[in-house]
């Protein structure tokens, strides 16, 4: 679609700041306005050059791990998005997961301004809207099972608001051939690549 505004979310399965990585090249071959990345082990300079990038190391129980959780946006990037926690409990977890949740505002050169989480770890649904789900019309294989090989089972969402819903043209995957069949292959998940309509009175 002409103009669309174009998110993707990818869990990246740790590729690193190669240069050669298919996972880059892919990745800007989808043209995405804003990118949610999952398990980054680094972003080289040539992504870095297309998107405002920021990255925060991914936590468990406190203790670092090697990767980190990214987001790519083509346009300025806002202030860290507080994420409140209505319990005790809930703030405890928060701390010891901290960086699988990377909040910021953003604000897309092609796109609506819009306060982002990236969630590098399972998440509820919060009332919002499944965009694959939502266009596909059922539960949609994201990802490659590491034993079998066999791809049954959407470990990957895209959750948006009802009124940035409305806008949603088209959802789906990227390319099974592309990302599992690639040597080595690209991940063991597959991006979601969603379109929308840019707002009313937005140039792009």
């Amino acid at each position: 679609m002409d103009n669309a505004f174009r998110v993707v979310t990818w869990n990246v399965h740790g590729a690193k700041a190669d240069p050669d990585r298919g996972v880059w090249k892919y990745l800007l071959e989808l043209d995405p306005d804003v990118a949610f990345l999952q398990e980054v082990g680094g972003i080289p300079q040539h992504v870095r050059a297309r998107f405002v990038c920021h990255e925060q190391r991914a936590m468990t129980n406190s203790s670092p791990q090697r990767f980190s959780t990214a987001l790519l946006v083509k346009g300025p990037m806002g202030q860290v998005v507080p994420l409140p926690a209505p319990a005790d409990w809930v703030a405890r977890e928060l701390k010891h997961f901290a960086g699988n949740l990377v909040a910021r505002e953003l604000l897309p050169d092609n796109g609506p301004a819009l306060k982002a989480v990236c969630v590098g770890s399972p998440a509820a649904n919060l009332g919002l809207v499944e965009c694959l789900r939502h266009k596909q019309g059922a539960l949609t294989p994201t990802f490659r099972n590491t034993s079998n090989g066999g791809i049954v089972h959407q470990m990957d969402h895209l959750f948006v608001t009802e009124v940035l819903a409305q806008r949603l043209t088209a959802c789906d995957t990227g390319s099974r051939d592309r990302v599992f069949g690639s040597h080595p292959r690209l991940s063991d998940h597959l991006p979601i690549v969603a379109d929308f309509r840019p707002p009313a009175g937005t140039a792009v």
